[in-house]
């Protein structure tokens, strides 16, 4: 049998009519492009900054040549920001705009950030810069004053279910609503990881193994703060270590634990801890970050409940 092709890859949305959800933005979006050249997304990993940024180059015709994609993550300095600045300069080889998107553009350092001012601020006429970042409270206020910023926010539950319904109806997939109400809580609305799910179960038969497979995709560490939260016995340096373990973007964790208190209220007769552990995490982390994610965690910890 042939090797099937991914569906995270396979569903990628290839223009803005593909795109689900973040409505509001798709509307300013397409109203800005032309008018602004320097955008900024900021969201939790997998939402799709990313994708939204090569529909960007899409719109505009960009061929595959003058798109630039650039992970900050390896290319942090300033001599490599000043190597973008240099071949902004030049024209387009293939169409008659370029385009660099910066992922995790917070990992640049201050000097790189400096010497990509200006280019940001005003860029050449044949230039689009598009930045993308899941912690924007480290992005400098003199960037995201020069851009248009967008949140992109993950799926919501109407969202996902259309997401769900349109790929298994596409590729014959059949699940039953217990293992799509699994791929929804442990996906957390994320469009990317919804897809991946669906790959992973698509040939699975037995409900039990397929939630099994999607469980195990959860961050055992996500779980063990969760639990830990719960046991009011345990102590604030046990919880303060399992945060320390935590490396992933502080605004997918409190996210994490959201659903998970929500299923524990869910299937329980009272518990006013997981209440209070929501009523703590309720508010986003995108500007606090790490900062946040550790003071709700503190709140829920040491206050008696």
């Amino acid at each position: 049998m042939a090797d099937r092709e991914e569906l995270h890859l396979k569903y990628r949305p290839k223009t803005f009519d593909e795109l689900i959800g973040n409505n509001a933005l798709k509307e300013s979006l397409l109203s800005a492009i032309g008018r602004t050249r320097t955008f900024l997304f900021y969201g939790p990993r997998g939402c799709g900054k990313t994708t939204i940024a090569r529909l960007i180059a899409a719109k505009l015709e960009i061929a595959e040549i003058d798109i630039n994609e650039i992970d900050a993550a390896d290319n942090t300095g300033v001599d490599n920001a000043r190597q973008i600045k240099e071949a902004a300069q030049y024209s387009p080889m293939g169409s008659k705009y370029k385009i660099y998107i910066i992922d995790e553009c917070h990992r640049l350092t201050g000097n790189a950030f400096d010497s990509l001012l200006k280019t940001l601020e005003a860029p050449p006429s044949h230039c689009y810069f598009v930045l993308c970042t899941t912690e924007l409270q480290k992005v400098p206020t003199t960037i995201k004053s020069r851009s248009k910023c967008y949140e992109v926010k993950v799926l919501n539950t109407k969202e996902q279910n259309f997401l769900i319904r349109w790929i298994c109806h596409e590729e014959k997939i059949t699940i039953t609503p217990e293992v799509k109400q699994t791929i929804m809580e442990c996906c957390e609305g994320i469009p990317r990881e919804i897809i991946v799910a669906l790959d992973t179960v698509r040939d699975v038969k037995n409900d039990e193994d397929a939630i099994s497979l999607i469980n195990a995709a959860v961050h055992r560490e996500v779980k063990e703060l969760c639990q830990a939260l719960l046991n009011n016995k345990n102590s604030w340096e046990t919880v303060a270590g399992i945060l320390k373990e935590l490396k992933d973007d502080p605004e997918r964790i409190r996210m994490a634990v959201l659903g998970y208190m929500n299923q524990v209220l869910l299937n329980s007769k009272r518990n006013d801890r997981a209440a209070f552990i929501i009523q703590n995490f309720k508010d986003s982390f995108v500007w606090v970050g790490k900062a946040g994610l550790s003071y709700a965690a503190y709140m829920s910890q040491t206050t008696d409940v």
